[in-house]
């Protein structure tokens, strides 16, 4: 079952899954003879945001102490991005527009403003979003 060190991936214009494990040794279910693969990889820069330069990104394994810490960084990353949403939440849950707002399905969303120097990832396919790309409304969150 996925959990804080083992993930489910489905690449883009596929159905079939792999699981994921990141360990002391690190598993996924593709097959490939030798780990990390390409999965395995997605999983230690997208998930845990190493650097592709950062040597536990290719280690075949982690120490217990080196996977404690990715474990409690991530957390710490996600539990900060959760107090933000509920602030922003509690500061835009009741509309102060003067036109009366209705709820229209073309009205603008309120939304979380991207963190520039956070490097804000997408919670479905981990890739990194701009604020480029939301000033430009190419972003659909």
């Amino acid at each position: 079952a996925p959990g804080p060190t083992s993930f489910v991936l489905r690449p883009d214009g596929s159905e079939r899954k792999f699981r994921v494990s990141i360990g002391s040794v690190h598993t996924c279910t593709c097959g490939a003879r030798e780990q990390p693969c390409v999965h395995v990889a997605f999983v230690m820069i997208r998930v845990f945001r190493l650097t592709a330069d950062d040597h536990r990104t290719w280690q075949p394994s982690l120490l217990d102490s080196e996977l404690e810490a990715l474990v409690n960084s991530r957390e710490r990353h996600l539990a900060a991005q959760r107090v933000q949403a509920r602030a922003f939440e509690r500061v835009t849950s009741e509309c102060a527009c003067s036109s009366g707002c209705s709820g229209d399905a073309g009205a603008k969303v309120a939304r979380i403003p991207i963190d520039p120097e956070e490097g804000e990832c997408c919670p479905i396919c981990y890739e990194e979003m701009t604020v480029e790309e939301e000033e430009q409304e190419h972003l659909d969150w």
